[in-house]
C-alpha cells in the first residue's frame, strides 16, 4: 500500500521529529502546531513507534 501526506502532514513529522530529537520542546510545538500538549505527546509517542508512517491520515477511498 502506497501511503502519501500532505504538506500539514508532512510539516507536522519534522516538528514531532524534532521533538524526539529533543531539539524542540512541547510546549513550542504546541503553538507550531495549533494542537494540546496532550495531543503532541500521542504524536510524539506514535512517531517514536512507528515512524513517520504512524502520523499519517489514512483516508478510504
Amino acid at each position: 500500500m502506497l501511503l502519501s501526506m500532505s504538506p500539514k502532514e508532512l510539516n507536522r513529522v519534522d516538528v514531532i521529529r524534532n521533538i524526539s530529537e529533543c531539539r524542540l520542546r512541547q510546549k513550542d510545538a504546541d503553538e507550531l502546531l495549533k494542537l494540546s500538549r496532550r495531543h503532541i505527546q500521542r504524536l510524539v509517542n506514535q512517531y517514536r513507534e512507528q515512524g513517520p508512517a504512524g502520523l499519517v491520515s489514512i483516508t478510504l477511498w
